[in-house]
Protein backbone atom coordinates (compact mmCIF):
# COMPACT_ATOMS: atom_id res chain seq x y z
CA UNK A 1 0.00 0.00 0.00
CA UNK A 2 1.25 3.02 -1.12
CA UNK A 3 0.15 7.18 -0.22
CA UNK A 4 1.08 9.91 -2.25
CA UNK A 5 1.14 13.40 -1.07
CA UNK A 6 1.26 16.68 -3.28
CA UNK A 7 2.52 19.95 -1.41
CA UNK A 8 1.19 22.35 -3.77
CA UNK A 9 -2.16 21.16 -3.65
CA UNK A 10 -2.71 19.14 -0.29
CA UNK A 11 -3.96 16.35 -2.07
CA UNK A 12 -3.71 12.61 -0.94
CA UNK A 13 -3.93 9.24 -3.07
CA UNK A 14 -3.91 5.98 -1.32
CA UNK A 15 -3.66 3.26 -3.59
CA UNK A 16 -3.63 -0.56 -1.82
CA UNK A 17 -4.52 -4.09 -2.58
CA UNK A 18 -8.26 -5.58 -1.57
CA UNK A 19 -7.05 -7.14 1.48
CA UNK A 20 -4.35 -3.89 2.11
CA UNK A 21 -7.29 -2.16 2.22
CA UNK A 22 -10.00 -4.51 4.30
CA UNK A 23 -7.07 -4.46 6.75
CA UNK A 24 -6.80 -0.65 7.18
CA UNK A 25 -10.55 -0.42 7.32
CA UNK A 26 -10.06 -3.04 10.41
CA UNK A 27 -7.36 -0.39 12.01
CA UNK A 28 -9.77 2.09 11.22
CA UNK A 29 -12.84 0.75 12.84
CA UNK A 30 -10.70 -0.01 15.87
CA UNK A 31 -9.77 3.31 15.95
CA UNK A 32 -6.10 2.52 16.45
CA UNK A 33 -3.20 1.13 14.43
CA UNK A 34 -0.25 2.02 12.33
CA UNK A 35 0.59 0.90 9.00
CA UNK A 36 3.66 1.01 7.38
CA UNK A 37 3.89 2.00 3.66
CA UNK A 38 5.42 1.45 0.52
CA UNK A 39 7.73 3.94 -0.28
CA UNK A 40 10.42 2.60 -2.77
CA UNK A 41 8.05 3.71 -5.54
CA UNK A 42 8.50 7.13 -7.79
CA UNK A 43 5.31 9.28 -6.20
CA UNK A 44 5.02 11.06 -9.59
CA UNK A 45 2.61 13.07 -10.46
CA UNK A 46 2.81 14.17 -6.55
CA UNK A 47 5.45 15.12 -4.37
CA UNK A 48 6.27 12.47 -2.19
CA UNK A 49 5.54 9.31 -0.60
CA UNK A 50 4.19 9.04 2.81
CA UNK A 51 6.08 6.29 5.33
CA UNK A 52 2.65 5.28 7.48
CA UNK A 53 -0.34 5.90 8.65
CA UNK A 54 -1.50 6.21 12.43
CA UNK A 55 -5.00 5.75 13.46
CA UNK A 56 -6.62 7.46 16.72
CA UNK A 57 -9.81 7.74 18.28
CA UNK A 58 -11.40 10.36 20.34
CA UNK A 59 -13.98 10.10 22.44
CA UNK A 60 -15.91 12.99 20.12
CA UNK A 61 -15.67 15.05 16.80
CA UNK A 62 -15.91 13.72 13.21
CA UNK A 63 -12.89 11.81 11.54
CA UNK A 64 -9.89 13.71 10.32
CA UNK A 65 -7.26 13.07 7.79
CA UNK A 66 -4.36 14.98 8.08
CA UNK A 67 -0.70 14.57 7.05
CA UNK A 68 1.98 15.23 9.82
CA UNK A 69 4.35 18.36 9.57
CA UNK A 70 7.06 16.37 8.71
CA UNK A 71 5.02 15.34 5.45
CA UNK A 72 5.78 11.13 6.62
CA UNK A 73 2.85 10.20 8.12
CA UNK A 74 -1.02 10.39 7.26
CA UNK A 75 -2.98 10.94 10.14
CA UNK A 76 -6.44 9.62 10.88
CA UNK A 77 -8.36 10.26 13.97
CA UNK A 78 -11.57 10.66 15.26
CA UNK A 79 -14.69 9.44 17.47
CA UNK A 80 -15.38 5.81 16.12
CA UNK A 81 -18.76 6.78 14.78
CA UNK A 82 -17.31 9.04 12.37
CA UNK A 83 -14.64 6.43 11.76
CA UNK A 84 -16.66 3.75 10.90
CA UNK A 85 -18.20 5.60 8.12
CA UNK A 86 -14.51 6.67 7.27
CA UNK A 87 -13.69 2.27 7.12
CA UNK A 88 -16.88 1.78 5.17
CA UNK A 89 -15.78 4.64 2.13
CA UNK A 90 -11.81 3.75 1.97
CA UNK A 91 -12.88 -0.37 1.63
CA UNK A 92 -15.46 0.68 -1.02
CA UNK A 93 -12.84 0.39 -3.89
CA UNK A 94 -11.75 -3.34 -2.73
CA UNK A 95 -15.34 -4.78 -3.05
CA UNK A 96 -15.62 -7.07 -6.63
CA UNK A 97 -17.24 -5.28 -9.26
CA UNK A 98 -17.34 -5.39 -13.38
CA UNK A 99 -14.16 -2.56 -13.31
CA UNK A 100 -12.29 -0.65 -10.89
CA UNK A 101 -13.16 2.25 -9.21
CA UNK A 102 -11.48 5.20 -6.29
CA UNK A 103 -13.60 7.10 -4.25
CA UNK A 104 -12.96 10.51 -3.34
CA UNK A 105 -12.66 11.31 0.33
CA UNK A 106 -12.84 15.47 0.89
CA UNK A 107 -14.19 17.91 2.90
CA UNK A 108 -17.70 19.47 2.71
CA UNK A 109 -19.13 22.24 4.44
CA UNK A 110 -21.95 20.22 6.74
CA UNK A 111 -20.41 16.96 6.63
CA UNK A 112 -21.89 14.34 9.07
CA UNK A 113 -18.63 12.34 9.00
CA UNK A 114 -15.58 14.11 8.07
CA UNK A 115 -14.08 17.01 9.58
CA UNK A 116 -13.57 20.28 7.52
CA UNK A 117 -9.91 20.58 7.80
CA UNK A 118 -9.69 17.08 6.27
CA UNK A 119 -7.36 16.94 3.29
CA UNK A 120 -8.66 15.18 -0.03
CA UNK A 121 -7.66 11.88 -0.37
CA UNK A 122 -8.65 9.46 -3.03
CA UNK A 123 -8.56 5.56 -2.33
CA UNK A 124 -7.87 3.17 -5.16
CA UNK A 125 -6.76 -0.04 -5.79
CA UNK A 126 -3.55 -1.02 -8.54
Amino acid sequence: MRVRYSHRTDELDLSGTPAELHHLATLIRAGSGTCPLDTTTDPSPYDASLSSITITHTTTGKASITVSQDSTTLQIHGALPALDILASNVEAPAEPGPLPYHVHIEPLPGDHFLSEDSQPLVVSTP
